[in-house]
């Protein structure tokens, strides 16, 4: 994956690297640090950095190891954000994680919302989230385009979800605002457009996992008259 992204990057394109999560847990290695060699610079930290990812998502399999994983070491393995909008702190009611991030690109401003799955709610044990409140998608994907749209004035959202390619459609037909969404979690591939509750056509791509596939959207934008964009996209994985 490394190798192509630098293709693109050394070709000037204009990159944005997502993952959508599940970097703590899936192979020996990273047992190793999360348990044995917890005080030393985590090999998945390491590798993200070198990679130059822009944003990165949570998954129930970060969830499932307790916030002495999630809180307290993850967001120090990484120079990138972790974006997640719905797992709320019960204890101070706002996100456990940064709810989006923002990344400069070619001149465009790109907003990157991050969601997770509730539905972990009914595959982890309870005391791994035992401070965390997951927030229904509809809602938190309204409330953040939103607050987004208002406070940040981007050119692009993109969604960054840890949530199924077919409940991604569930959500895309009650909400609308997002221009693109990048996600990954039942392991199946996926490739297609999505109609949201405006009717517009959004690209959904979901890559099958372990850098098996690269998920990839070209998007071309073109300024309106009003100043906002048309927006153009090619997607493959």
């Amino acid at each position: 994956v490394h190798a192509y992204v630098d293709q693109l990057r050394q070709k000037g394109e204009n990159v944005v690297l997502l993952d959508a999560g599940d970097m703590a847990e899936g192979q020996p290695s990273t047992y190793y640090y999360n348990n044995v060699a917890n005080k030393d610079e985590h090999i998945v930290g390491r590798t993200a950095n070198y990679m130059g990812y822009d944003a990165l998502g949570i998954g129930e399999n970060d969830i499932q190891f307790g916030e002495k994983i999630y809180k307290n070491r993850m967001p120090k393995w990484f120079e990138s954000p972790i974006v997640c909008a719905n797992a709320i702190d019960i204890r101070t009611g706002k996100p456990m994680f940064q709810p989006y991030a923002i990344v400069k690109r070619g001149g465009f401003k790109v907003a990157v919302i991050g969601l997770t799955s509730p539905n972990m709610r009914d595959w982890l044990t309870p005391i791994a989230y035992e401070h965390i409140h997951f927030e229904e998608l509809d809602e938190a994907a309204a409330k953040w385009i939103a607050e987004v749209k208002a406070n940040e004035k981007p050119d692009l959202i993109i969604g960054l979800f840890h949530i199924k390619s077919s409940t991604v459609k569930e959500l895309l037909s009650k909400v609308s605002g997002f221009d693109l969404v990048m996600c990954g979690q039942d392991h199946v591939g996926f490739c297609d457009y999505v109609k949201d509750a405006s009717g517009k056509e959004i690209a959904v791509v979901q890559p099958l996992p372990r850098c098996e596939e690269v998920g990839q959207a070209k998007l071309h934008l073109k300024k309106r008259a009003d100043d906002t964009y048309d927006i153009k996209s090619t997607i493959e994985r």
